[in-house]
């Protein structure tokens, strides 16, 4: 699932391989590390740190698949937006949904782009025009795509103007974009809270309390 989100920056079967990898190269390295302790470490401890060691060697690669795909998604919500506004103006001006897309994939990169691209090629070999628009929704697993995608089908199956569902689509995408910036703006205030208090009041009370606590202990030593 991971894999999927994140784009596949390599396929299943390698990417455990470097999982395993990782986790055999750092109880390995643990192992090294005990026996040039020559016995350092007691045995029941040795073995809980070297599991402890395997873990960590494989949860390294899982956090960076995540932290992929956490990107990627952010990418895609700060994209779609835009997306959404070009494929209203190409179905404006007489375009079908596909042709529309096409459109879309030939103008834009990234990987939003990509997962249009999927979708056309899917539809191409066969699949429905539904089920790709909902595998689509399921790779990039975003609310806002998910509404999206559920709007076009249903314009589709209902018959109604996909032009006018993708105007107010990309005018609702555009508040909510508007809405998460000034909720962000509101958040700002506390997120400095921690380095201020840890960072800059630290290195403060240093400046201002460092030469009073010299001049004391300069004159209890006298």
């Amino acid at each position: 699932r991971r894999l999927v989100l994140s784009g596949r920056p390599m396929e299943t079967a390698p990417f455990f391989t470097v999982v395993a990898g990782m986790a055999s190269a750092f109880a390995v390295v643990y192992l090294l590390a005990v026996f040039a302790l020559a016995g350092g470490s007691p045995a029941p401890l040795a073995v809980m740190a070297f599991a402890l060691f395997a873990l960590l060697g494989a949860m390294l690669p899982m956090f960076w698949l995540s932290m992929r795909a956490r990107a990627r998604q952010r990418v895609i919500l700060r994209s779609l937006p835009d997306s959404l506004d070009l494929l209203t103006i190409t179905v404006e001006a007489g375009l079908g949904l596909e042709g529309a897309f096409k459109q879309l994939v030939d103008k834009q990169d990234g990987p939003l782009a990509d997962e249009f691209r999927q979708m056309l090629r899917e539809v191409g070999v066969g699949k429905t025009r539904r089920q790709a628009l909902l595998d689509l929704a399921d790779r990039i697993d975003l609310d806002d795509a998910r509404s999206f995608m559920n709007a076009v089908i249903q314009s589709d199956e209902l018959g109604t103007s996909l032009a006018r569902v993708l105007r107010v689509q990309s005018q609702r995408l555009r508040l909510r974009q508007r809405q998460r910036v000034e909720q962000e703006a509101r958040r700002a205030p506390v997120k400095m809270v921690f380095p201020l208090v840890f960072c800059l009041m630290p290195s403060l009370f240093i400046f201002i309390l460092g030469p009073i606590i010299v001049s004391v202990m300069e004159f209890l030593s006298g």
